[in-house]
């Protein structure tokens, strides 16, 4: 997660836990929606996983159980 601290982070100085958490939130979407990745073709990470929205309208990607915590219990299968 170094280009989270680089890019984001060490860049902003956040002084409040809650100015961290928002710039943090922000970053992220940029970094999934619009930020165009060169091991991707130069296209944002959402567009090779699918997103789906939850009963609260937040997003999530769909992960394979490959990809699921070992001894855990796998909720999208």
């Amino acid at each position: 997660m170094r280009w989270v601290k680089y890019e984001e982070v060490y860049v902003k100085d956040y002084c409040t836990p809650g100015e961290a958490l928002e710039g943090l939130e922000g970053y992220f979407d940029f970094y999934n929606n619009e930020r165009l990745h060169q091991n991707f073709g130069y296209k944002p990470p959402r567009s090779f996983y699918p997103i789906e929205e939850d009963k609260e309208g937040l997003a999530s990607p769909r992960l394979s159980s490959a990809w699921a915590p070992l001894g855990s219990a796998n909720p999208l299968h």
